[in-house]
């Protein structure tokens, strides 16, 4: 019965030590552009478009297409659904950053991008590559 009571308190101890280091751990732990929630864009989307002073009405977004590039660029599709139909920024094409695990709205456009969208850092392919259908 002591054998029983002594494995039981290691078990316990190594639990406890696994809890106490995976929350440790975890903040530390990179994360994936796929792990990022279509509110998260959203709001990023919105905070970012607030700041530049648009007009675009922000309150209903729908992510349509999320599709990473790399390792730390998303490009995605969104609409504002608030928008007239015929409006421009009605669909448009977001292209995002992660940097410090922080996504970034880097650029946007309803009408395609051009070289002078994105900053000298970007990859070269990243236009193109936010310019396709």
């Amino acid at each position: 019965m002591k054998r029983l009571i002594i494995s039981l308190g290691i078990f316990i101890a190594i639990v406890i030590a696994g809890v106490i280091l995976m929350q440790t751990i975890g903040p530390w732990r990179h994360r994936s552009i796929n792990d990022y929630s279509d509110t998260e864009i959203a709001t990023s989307i919105k905070n970012r478009l607030s700041k530049d002073g648009s007009t675009i009405n922000t309150e209903n977004v729908s992510i349509q297409k999320k599709e990473p590039y790399l390792d730390t660029w998303l490009i995605t599709k969104v609409q504002f659904d608030n928008e007239p139909a015929e409006s421009e920024s009605r669909l448009m094409v977001c292209v995002f950053n992660i940097k410090d695990r922080i996504l970034q709205l880097i650029a946007y456009s309803g009408d395609g991008f051009s070289a002078d969208s994105f900053p000298s850092d970007a990859p070269d392919a990243l236009l193109e590559k936010a310019n396709q259908p």
